[in-house]
């Protein structure tokens, strides 16, 4: 006699392990969402916020204007939308109760875990949506917390762009009909795209177009109708129309300017492409990630061909064109958020079953996935999403050194919560590189998320400046770290010069600015235009003679017009233009990057000879003393790629020469014959930079960085006199005998001039 529910019954054990696991690998997913949020309050401090401090800085300042009821889109205009900013916001909560209303630390946490949690969220759906029941599903998802971390927070954005190309890959082929519910399923994914950052809608858009060409080849190879393929699209389009009218109907409600907020994007879309182009950042080697978009392309074009096709196939040719963000900024992060949609797809094509003839589409499938996860996390261990460290890393107990680490930002913040207590501070104005000084500080002003990539966002940042008329700026000297560097240069910059004058040094490199009571008078000297316009071929030189020697604390603003094919642009093809001043014939310097190019509308270009003179006189009122005069300035262009053009048409308007304000009188300070440095360093009177110092019996101790890193630094208010000897014991301490040992360098600051004194190599002990 034999029982037939035996074999039923061992058809569920069978499924039970599977989804046992894959109910594991779901929590061990959550918990390690949650022990990354813990490890990165547990590991906060002043040096954590200097490591990827630029991207720090805007993720900060979107959750803390949503605090202070200030919404992207609405009250100022962002990359990133207001579902990434509502996503800040949530995940701000445990700051909340906060004595100063706001805790970095915890802010940084708790957006970590909601990030990360949104991401498995999003990867559970397709696993449980696409992949049948059984060990593949469980092995999907293990991919899928893998990759989670693989680009911090940024991470989201590419696993809502896999969930626009599979939610409308995955009818294709399957129905005769087109489903006005699954076409409104795809545009809720590529609205929710347009709210997580501009650029997931486009990408999203084009990647329906590629899949929507695909699907209609297929049906052409296979003699089926067309008809389907057609109607897709066009009702996708319509839904995504109905759900943006939508949108923009509830923006005007809550007081929005939907068409703002479109000519803002594009306005910002264009500037970064133009500016932000680099070279290849990430550590894999270009030609590997490229490798894996072609063969991957192969792969699904011949599924596609020979096979008349399979959703999945299409799936990865949703993916290819997202594989393009990496192109305008190379690093690793845009790299991770512009590769892995193209692994999800081909992890999913990989797990899921089809019908008709495999072959090695599946196994290719899952081996370029595979070798896609193994690749980049050899590379980048520490993004891991399955990282069991991490656990440990959520008790570890912060490090007394970084706690005490002292950097500008700390200086800044610091020096504007004393402020606030002795005078009214209504809004604060603050350099773009120390913008999160605002968050920190719990100040608000004009330069809040200050975006400065070209001239027009300069423009605005000027006006708000002016319009706001807040009492203190804290401004950090650029070209302190880089002497030679004009990116401090811009419209903004000559607000904060004829609008603030200099109060007090902060630090070596900060000066606290209050607002002056009449602005000051900034002459201008119009200089000949030698040529209307010309084409500049790429690579290329054009000469500009200014007609007169300027002095090097002056400045030169040329007013131009680029002009370009304006898709190469956004796309990160616009020429690198360089520039450097001569004087008869000879160079003044290096090459420097001209900074802020805007593409197809006129726009201003500030230069000058000596960019270190200039900043100290046109900011700190320095009386600089160093004359570098110049006669010309040499522009050239070099090609950034392959989307660069041959030639570029550069029309130059005008070019004019700025004097700046007059210079602050100042006494010498009396010399010193003797001084002990170490008093200093004790009453904080010496400035400390990118170090934590540390006093131990006579003698002091700094901390230092690694290569890489910005080197450890403390300055003393010191006037030597001619005669002054400066004397010192030098020794390093660490773990044993190992390593290369340090240099020690020492420096005399006055203004503009920085001689090196000495400079000794430190040996192990």
């Amino acid at each position: 006699m034999t029982d037939d529910r035996a074999e039923p019954r061992s058809e569920r054990r069978s499924d039970l392990a599977p989804r046992i696991a894959l109910a594991l690998a779901v929590t061990y997913g959550a918990l390690h969402a949650i022990a990354a949020g813990l490890a990165t309050h547990a590991t906060w401090s002043w040096r954590a916020l200097e490591d990827g401090a630029l991207d720090k800085s805007w993720q900060l300042q979107l959750a803390w204007r949503a605090m202070e009821g200030e919404w992207v889109g609405r009250d100022f205009h962002y990359t990133m939308g207001p579902l990434w900013q509502l996503l800040a916001w949530i995940g701000t909560a445990p700051s909340w109760g906060a004595a100063d209303g706001f805790d970095a630390g915890w802010a940084m946490a708790g957006m970590v875990v909601v990030f990360r949690l949104a991401a498995l969220g999003v990867g559970l759906w397709l696993v449980l949506r696409w992949v049948q029941p059984g060990w593949a599903r469980v092995v999907c998802f293990v991919a899928v917390v893998a990759l989670s971390n693989g680009a911090g927070l940024a991470t989201l954005r590419a696993f809502v762009s896999t969930a626009i190309i599979v939610s409308y890959g995955a009818r294709a082929l399957e129905r005769e009909d087109a489903s006005w519910r699954d076409a409104f399923g795809t545009a809720a994914w590529i609205v929710a795209g347009l709210a997580l950052s501009f650029d997931r809608f486009a990408l999203g858009v084009i990647s329906v177009a590629v899949m929507a060409t695909a699907e209609l080849t297929s049906r052409w190879r296979r003699g089926e109708a067309k008809r389907p393929a057609l109607l897709r699209p066009l009702q996708t389009g319509a839904a995504t129309l109905a759900l943006l009218l939508g949108l923009a109907l509830s923006m005007l409600l809550l007081g929005a300017d939907p068409l703002r907020y479109v000519i803002a994007q594009r306005t910002l879309t264009q500037a970064y492409g133009a500016n932000l182009s680099t070279g290849w950042l990430a550590a894999i080697p270009a030609i590997n990630v490229a490798s894996l978009v072609a063969i991957a392309a192969l792969v699904a074009g011949l599924r596609l061909i020979r096979s008349g096709g399979t959703r999945t196939a299409i799936w990865i040719a949703g993916a290819l064109p997202l594989s393009a963000f990496g192109i305008v900024l190379s690093d690793a992060g845009h790299v991770f958020v512009a590769v892995s949609p193209l692994a999800l797809t081909l992890l999913l094509a990989a797990a899921r079953t089809e019908t008709g003839r495999v072959g090695l589409y599946r196994p290719s499938a899952g081996l370029l996935a595979a070798c896609f996860l193994l690749g980049w996390f050899a590379v980048h261990p520490d993004t891991l999403g399955l990282r069991p460290r991490t656990f440990a890393e959520a008790l570890r107990e912060p490090d007394p050194a970084d706690l005490a680490y002292v950097t500008d930002r700390r200086r800044a913040v610091e020096r504007v919560r004393a402020l606030r207590e002795t005078e009214a501070v209504p809004c604060l104005g603050v350099s773009a590189s120390i913008s999160v000084v605002h968050a920190l500080a719990g100040v608000g002003g004009p330069t809040e998320m200050a975006v400065r990539w070209n001239d027009t966002l300069q423009r605005e940042l000027a006006d708000g400046l002016a319009r706001e008329q807040c009492p203190f700026f804290v401004y950090e000297q650029y070209t302190f770290d880089v002497p030679d560097g004009v990116w401090w240069l811009g419209e903004d910059t000559l607000a904060v010069a004829r609008h603030y004058e200099r109060l007090e040094d902060v630090g070596p490199a900060l000066s606290l600015l209050r607002w002056r009571d009449t602005p000051a008078a900034i002459p201008e000297r119009r200089l000949p235009v030698p040529d209307a316009a010309r084409a500049l071929s790429v690579p290329g030189e054009l000469v500009i003679p200014l007609g007169r020697s300027v002095p090097g604390t002056h400045l030169v603003r040329l007013t131009y017009l680029l002009e370009m094919d304006g898709l190469r642009a956004q796309l990160g093809g616009a020429p690198l233009l360089e520039q450097r001043f001569e004087r008869e014939g000879e160079p003044l310097g290096d090459w420097q990057w001209m900074h802020h190019v805007q593409v197809g509308a006129p726009s201003v270009a500030y230069l000058t000879p000596d960019p270190e003179a200039a900043e100290l006189r046109w900011i700190r009122g320095a009386p600089v003393r160093r004359d570098r005069r110049a006669d010309a300035i040499r522009i050239r262009a070099r090609s950034r790629g392959r989307l660069s053009p041959d030639a570029i048409d550069l029309r130059l308007l005008e070019v004019a020469e700025l004097s700046p304000p007059p210079a602050t009188p100042r006494l010498p300070p009396a010399c010193d014959r003797e001084r002990d440095l170490l008093p200093a360093l004790e009453a904080g009177v010496a400035s400390a930079r990118y170090t934590t110092p540390r006093m131990v019996g006579d003698s002091f101790q700094l901390f230092s960085n690694p290569p890489d890193h910005d080197p450890a630094e403390v300055y003393f208010p010191i006037a030597p006199c001619a005669d002054t000897c400066f004397e010192a014991e030098l020794s390093m301490h660490g773990d044993g005998d190992e390593g290369d040992g340090v240099d020690v360098e020492l420096n005399v600051l006055e203004d503009e001039h920085r001689p090196r004194v000495a400079s000794v190599h430190v040996p192990p002990k």
